[in-house]
């Protein structure tokens, strides 16, 4: 069976929990830290990691992640050099 192409919305999660993943491992927190430094509940963070276009950029900014504005639409850091695949 061939290989398909995800999903942009799937592409788009991808960077996103890439780039807290990468954060997480940087600073050495757990979830928990992660939730605080957002500043949202535990459960809420471990249920925006599952659909983690629901975090907002605030979150993101408070958990030290860089989200730029470009055109109206919020853009991860080098997004064309993360392999995701």
């Amino acid at each position: 069976m061939p290989k398909t192409k995800p999903l942009e919305i799937t592409m788009k999660r991808r960077r996103i929990m890439a780039c807290i993943n990468s954060r997480k491992t940087l600073d050495g927190f757990g979830d928990e830290e992660m939730a605080q430094k957002a500043g949202v509940s535990p459960w809420t963070f471990s249920q925006r990691k599952k659909r983690p276009e629901e975090f907002s950029i605030q979150e993101l900014w408070n958990m030290g992640i860089k989200v730029y504005l470009s055109d109206g639409e919020p853009k991860l850091p080098r997004e064309d050099v993360l392999d995701i695949s």
